[in-house]
């Protein structure tokens, strides 16, 4: 039986769908603590808190994720330094913020209810995970298929030339080209 047999596992199914949804910084929050080997790539919008520094800066990084639902963590692997990040951070939090500060969750649960939160916004039960897989089966699955960027808002420019573009074909019916 593993050491982290008691942490709940996300797949990256599950996180990608999740990520691709655009979700809050209250709703989620990726942190990846690969040491050098973090420039290989990393999963969009994560958090880097390499392993050779979370001894000393889980204390900042529970205050600074209080605020979120749900923590995943990983490594390359998620078999030794992702899994250890995370029973750091759920004791860390137990010792900060009670001990019912960590939900006891066994599966991912997706969307539901808003969490309840306590006088000051942090979240009261905070889900806390690590990635099936890790980096590694992260990259395999989407290297060749990334999450994509969010669309560009529009810009002034952008409105102004399909109004007049709309306008002057409406216009004039026969007329169809786009003007610059």
């Amino acid at each position: 039986m593993s050491a982290y047999a008691h942490l709940v596992r996300v797949s990256p199914e599950r996180l990608r769908t999740v990520l691709l949804s655009q979700p809050t910084e209250q709703e989620i929050a990726v942190v990846d603590v690969r040491d050098s080997d973090h420039t290989g790539g990393h999963i969009k919008s994560s958090r880097h808190v390499p392993t050779s520094t979370l001894s000393h800066t889980v204390s900042e990084l529970v205050h600074t994720l209080k605020d979120v639902e749900k923590v995943v963590f990983h490594c390359v692997y998620s078999m030794e330094r992702g899994p250890s990040a995370a029973t750091k951070y759920i004791r860390e939090r137990q010792r900060l913020m009670g001990e019912g500060s960590i939900a006891k969750e066994t599966t991912w649960k997706d969307g539901g209810e808003a969490k309840d939160r306590d006088e000051t916004g942090a979240v009261e039960k905070q889900e806390v995970y690590v990635l099936d897989g890790g980096f590694a089966k992260w990259q395999q699955a989407y290297v060749h298929n990334p999450i994509p960027p969010p669309p560009p808002s529009p810009s002034p420019q952008r409105i102004w030339a399909a109004l007049v573009t709309w306008r002057l074909l409406t216009a004039c019916p026969g007329r169809r080209r786009a003007v610059d």
